[in-house]
C-alpha cells in the first residue's frame, strides 16, 4: 500500500461544510443562527457486533471498522444526495443539517431512504457470524444556534431549543422508526405522516422531494481551521489529530500532522464530510 502525503487544503474534505464557509464569509463571529432542518441518525447492533469479535482482538477490531465504515458511506452517500451535510460523528450517530428550499422535505427522505438502504445491507456477515443493523432518526425544522470556539483548534457546537427538540425526537424513537417534530410535520404534510408519538409524528412515507450533492465550499487555510495535530495512532476512534478522520483513513501505523514537511501517514479516502472532532455532544441546552 502506497503511503502519500496529504495538504492542509485536502483536508478540508474532513470539515462541516458550516464551519468552512462561517470561517470563510465571517471569521471573527463565535455564535451564527441557522434556518433549516436537522437529522439525527443512530444506528444500533455495532455494539452487539463489537462484543461478538472483540475475542479476536486487532483483527476484530479492523473488522468492525471495515463494517462500520462501509455502512457509513452508503449511508452518508445517500444524506448527501438530498444537499444535507454532516455536522457531527458521535459514536454510532450521525448529525445531519439540511439547509434552503425544502429542507424539512429532504432531510425527511433522506432519512427514509437511508433506513431503506441499510436494510438493505445491514445484516452484513463477520467472522463471529451475521449481524443486524437498525436504524432510528429524529428530526426537528427550526432555527438552530451554532457555536464556533477555540483558538487553535476549532471546535463546532450546536445547542439551544432547536437542537433540543431534534435530540427529544431521536431518543422518543425506537429502532426502525424516523420521527419528526410539529414543526417538521407541519412542512411535509399529512400525506407522509403517520400515528403521532410523544410530541412527533412518525414518518410513513419519503417526500416527494429532490436534492443534489452540495459541492464542497472553496478552501479556507489551516490556521483558520485550527488544524492543529500531534502524533496519530493507527486504530484509535478518536485520533489525537484536531480533525476526525476514521481509522480506515489512517495509511500507516503512526504518523503526523501531514502538514510537516517530509511527513507521511494520513490520506483520506473518498468524498467524505467527516466532521471536526466531536467533543461528545450533541449539544442541547
Amino acid at each position: 500500500m502506497t503511503i502519500g502525503s496529504t495538504s492542509s487544503a485536502e483536508l478540508v474534505s474532513f470539515v462541516p461544510r458550516l464551519t468552512i464557509e462561517w470561517l470563510r464569509d465571517h471569521p471573527d463571529d463565535l455564535s451564527r443562527e441557522v434556518d433549516g432542518t436537522v437529522a439525527f441518525i443512530d444506528i444500533s447492533g455495532f455494539t452487539a457486533m463489537s462484543e461478538k469479535l472483540s475475542s479476536q482482538g486487532r483483527a476484530g477490531a479492523e473488522e468492525v471498522t471495515e463494517v462500520m465504515n462501509a455502512t457509513f458511506a452508503a449511508l452518508l452517500a445517500v444524506a448527501y444526495g438530498q444537499g444535507g451535510g454532516l455536522l457531527k460523528f458521535g459514536g454510532d450517530a450521525l448529525l445531519l443539517l439540511y439547509e434552503g428550499d425544502d429542507h424539512a422535505a429532504r432531510a425527511a427522505r433522506a432519512a427514509f431512504e437511508m433506513r431503506r438502504t441499510l436494510r438493505a445491507i445491514g445484516r452484513p456477515r463477520t467472522s463471529a457470524g451475521a449481524v443486524q443493523l437498525k436504524m432510528h432518526a429524529g428530526l426537528h425544522s427550526g432555527l438552530f444556534q451554532f457555536f464556533l470556539l477555540g483558538d487553535a483548534h476549532r471546535e463546532l457546537l450546536i445547542a439551544g431549543p432547536a437542537a433540543t427538540e431534534t435530540v427529544e425526537m431521536e431518543a422518543t424513537s425506537e429502532a426502525g422508526e424516523i420521527l419528526v417534530s410539529s414543526a417538521t410535520a407541519a412542512a411535509l404534510g399529512e400525506g407522509v405522516l403517520a400515528e403521532e408519538k410523544g410530541s412527533g409524528r412518525l414518518l410513513r412515507a419519503a417526500p416527494d422531494a429532490q436534492g443534489v450533492v452540495a459541492p464542497l465550499p472553496v478552501r479556507v487555510g489551516k490556521a483558520a481551521l485550527g488544524l492543529e495535530c500531534n502524533r496519530v495512532e493507527f486504530g484509535r476512534s478518536l485520533q489525537e489529530c484536531h480533525v476526525v478522520i476514521p481509522p480506515t483513513a489512517l495509511l500507516g501505523d503512526t504518523g503526523q500532522c501531514p502538514d510537516d514537511p517530509g511527513v507521511v501517514g494520513l490520506q483520506p479516502l473518498g468524498r467524505a464530510e467527516l466532521g471536526l472532532r466531536a467533543v461528545d455532544l450533541f449539544a442541547a441546552v
